[in-house]
Protein backbone atom coordinates (compact mmCIF):
# COMPACT_ATOMS: atom_id res chain seq x y z
CA UNK A 1 0.00 0.00 0.00
CA UNK A 2 2.88 2.34 1.09
CA UNK A 3 4.42 2.38 -2.76
CA UNK A 4 0.78 2.68 -4.28
CA UNK A 5 0.66 6.02 -2.20
CA UNK A 6 4.49 6.65 -3.14
CA UNK A 7 3.12 6.31 -7.47
CA UNK A 8 0.11 8.01 -6.46
CA UNK A 9 1.90 11.27 -5.27
CA UNK A 10 4.74 10.85 -8.26
CA UNK A 11 1.90 11.13 -10.32
CA UNK A 12 -0.03 13.89 -8.84
CA UNK A 13 3.29 15.89 -8.57
CA UNK A 14 3.53 15.43 -12.72
CA UNK A 15 0.45 16.64 -13.28
CA UNK A 16 0.67 19.79 -10.66
CA UNK A 17 3.83 20.68 -11.93
CA UNK A 18 5.15 19.45 -14.99
CA UNK A 19 3.86 21.55 -17.48
CA UNK A 20 5.72 21.06 -20.70
CA UNK A 21 5.69 17.42 -21.29
CA UNK A 22 5.41 17.60 -24.79
CA UNK A 23 8.41 19.88 -25.02
CA UNK A 24 10.53 16.81 -23.29
CA UNK A 25 9.55 13.64 -25.10
CA UNK A 26 13.59 13.09 -26.13
CA UNK A 27 14.46 13.35 -22.75
CA UNK A 28 11.45 11.06 -21.64
CA UNK A 29 12.78 8.57 -24.43
CA UNK A 30 15.70 8.24 -23.13
CA UNK A 31 14.97 7.62 -19.53
CA UNK A 32 13.04 4.97 -20.89
CA UNK A 33 15.59 3.25 -22.87
CA UNK A 34 18.38 3.98 -20.20
CA UNK A 35 16.45 2.12 -17.47
CA UNK A 36 15.44 -0.49 -19.26
CA UNK A 37 19.26 -1.10 -20.09
CA UNK A 38 19.92 -0.74 -17.14
CA UNK A 39 17.01 -3.25 -15.60
CA UNK A 40 17.98 -5.59 -18.72
CA UNK A 41 21.95 -5.61 -17.76
CA UNK A 42 22.35 -5.63 -14.18
CA UNK A 43 20.87 -9.33 -13.86
CA UNK A 44 23.57 -10.82 -16.19
CA UNK A 45 26.40 -8.60 -14.48
CA UNK A 46 25.24 -9.62 -11.54
CA UNK A 47 25.32 -12.34 -11.90
CA UNK A 48 28.72 -12.76 -13.20
CA UNK A 49 30.29 -10.40 -10.52
CA UNK A 50 28.80 -13.42 -8.15
CA UNK A 51 30.06 -16.46 -10.45
CA UNK A 52 33.76 -14.54 -10.52
CA UNK A 53 33.79 -13.84 -6.54
CA UNK A 54 31.76 -16.81 -5.45
CA UNK A 55 29.58 -15.55 -3.87
CA UNK A 56 26.34 -16.72 -3.54
CA UNK A 57 24.24 -13.26 -1.76
CA UNK A 58 25.52 -11.31 -4.75
CA UNK A 59 23.57 -14.08 -7.29
CA UNK A 60 20.70 -14.04 -5.31
CA UNK A 61 19.90 -10.21 -5.64
CA UNK A 62 20.50 -10.25 -9.04
CA UNK A 63 17.36 -9.30 -10.22
CA UNK A 64 17.48 -6.34 -7.37
CA UNK A 65 16.67 -3.64 -9.69
CA UNK A 66 14.04 -5.20 -11.87
CA UNK A 67 11.81 -5.47 -8.78
CA UNK A 68 8.70 -3.36 -8.90
CA UNK A 69 9.73 -0.67 -6.05
CA UNK A 70 13.40 -0.26 -7.11
CA UNK A 71 14.19 3.18 -8.18
CA UNK A 72 14.82 1.75 -11.60
CA UNK A 73 12.00 0.29 -11.71
CA UNK A 74 10.32 3.91 -10.47
CA UNK A 75 11.89 5.96 -13.08
CA UNK A 76 11.03 3.12 -15.84
CA UNK A 77 7.49 3.38 -14.91
CA UNK A 78 7.39 6.85 -14.95
CA UNK A 79 8.91 7.45 -18.06
CA UNK A 80 6.76 5.14 -20.02
CA UNK A 81 3.57 6.84 -18.43
CA UNK A 82 5.06 10.30 -19.69
CA UNK A 83 6.74 8.64 -22.78
CA UNK A 84 2.65 7.70 -23.64
CA UNK A 85 1.11 10.96 -22.27
CA UNK A 86 3.10 11.99 -25.04
CA UNK A 87 1.59 10.36 -27.99
CA UNK A 88 -0.90 11.53 -30.21
CA UNK A 89 -3.44 8.52 -30.15
CA UNK A 90 -6.68 7.84 -30.81
CA UNK A 91 -8.49 4.20 -30.34
CA UNK A 92 -12.16 3.28 -29.60
CA UNK A 93 -10.90 -0.34 -29.57
CA UNK A 94 -7.78 0.54 -27.87
CA UNK A 95 -10.04 2.50 -25.18
CA UNK A 96 -12.80 -0.43 -24.58
CA UNK A 97 -9.75 -2.66 -23.91
CA UNK A 98 -8.01 -0.12 -21.21
CA UNK A 99 -11.75 0.02 -19.60
CA UNK A 100 -11.11 -3.33 -18.71
CA UNK A 101 -7.41 -3.49 -17.32
CA UNK A 102 -8.14 -3.10 -13.76
CA UNK A 103 -10.90 -5.67 -14.23
CA UNK A 104 -7.96 -7.93 -15.64
CA UNK A 105 -6.03 -6.95 -12.71
CA UNK A 106 -8.26 -7.72 -10.27
CA UNK A 107 -9.31 -10.97 -11.28
CA UNK A 108 -5.79 -12.37 -12.36
CA UNK A 109 -3.93 -10.80 -9.29
CA UNK A 110 -6.99 -12.36 -6.63
CA UNK A 111 -5.67 -14.02 -3.82
CA UNK A 112 -8.16 -17.10 -4.75
CA UNK A 113 -7.33 -17.50 -8.29
CA UNK A 114 -3.86 -16.45 -8.06
CA UNK A 115 -2.64 -19.66 -7.04
CA UNK A 116 -4.55 -21.84 -9.31
CA UNK A 117 -4.09 -19.54 -12.61
CA UNK A 118 0.16 -19.31 -11.97
CA UNK A 119 0.58 -22.67 -10.11
CA UNK A 120 -1.43 -25.39 -11.65
CA UNK A 121 -2.88 -24.12 -14.90
CA UNK A 122 0.44 -22.97 -15.80
CA UNK A 123 3.54 -24.55 -14.11
CA UNK A 124 6.74 -22.81 -14.90
CA UNK A 125 8.69 -26.02 -14.23
CA UNK A 126 7.16 -27.98 -16.85
CA UNK A 127 7.69 -25.34 -19.67
CA UNK A 128 11.69 -25.26 -19.03
CA UNK A 129 13.04 -25.58 -22.57
CA UNK A 130 10.84 -22.85 -23.87
CA UNK A 131 10.80 -20.41 -21.45
CA UNK A 132 9.96 -16.93 -23.49
CA UNK A 133 7.08 -18.83 -25.35
CA UNK A 134 6.06 -20.21 -22.28
CA UNK A 135 5.94 -16.41 -20.83
CA UNK A 136 4.22 -15.11 -23.97
CA UNK A 137 1.72 -17.73 -24.50
CA UNK A 138 1.07 -17.57 -20.44
CA UNK A 139 0.80 -14.10 -20.36
CA UNK A 140 -0.88 -13.25 -23.52
CA UNK A 141 -3.71 -16.48 -22.84
CA UNK A 142 -4.29 -15.13 -18.89
CA UNK A 143 -5.23 -11.37 -20.38
CA UNK A 144 -7.24 -12.13 -23.18
CA UNK A 145 -9.31 -14.89 -20.66
CA UNK A 146 -9.84 -12.49 -18.00
CA UNK A 147 -10.38 -9.55 -20.65
CA UNK A 148 -13.37 -11.52 -22.13
CA UNK A 149 -14.39 -12.30 -18.69
CA UNK A 150 -14.40 -8.25 -17.75
CA UNK A 151 -15.88 -7.47 -21.15
CA UNK A 152 -18.80 -9.93 -20.00
CA UNK A 153 -19.18 -7.88 -16.68
CA UNK A 154 -18.94 -4.76 -18.56
CA UNK A 155 -22.31 -6.23 -20.55
CA UNK A 156 -24.30 -7.74 -18.35
CA UNK A 157 -23.72 -7.12 -14.50
CA UNK A 158 -22.50 -3.98 -15.02
CA UNK A 159 -25.38 -2.73 -17.19
CA UNK A 160 -28.11 -4.31 -14.80
CA UNK A 161 -26.43 -2.28 -11.41
CA UNK A 162 -26.34 1.03 -13.37
CA UNK A 163 -29.99 0.75 -14.81
CA UNK A 164 -30.74 -0.62 -11.18
CA UNK A 165 -28.78 2.49 -9.83
CA UNK A 166 -30.46 4.99 -12.21
CA UNK A 167 -33.97 3.62 -11.12
CA UNK A 168 -32.87 4.39 -7.39
CA UNK A 169 -31.73 7.65 -7.58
Amino acid sequence: MDFFIVMYLIGAYIRLYIKSIYSNRRKIFLCLVLSTLIMLLTVPVIDFIGKILKANVIINHATYFMKYNSIISVVWAVSVFLFFCTLKFKSNIVNYIAGSVLGIYLIHDNFILRQYIWQVIYPNSNYIEFPYIHAATKIFSVFAICLIIDILRRITIEKVFNSCLRNLF
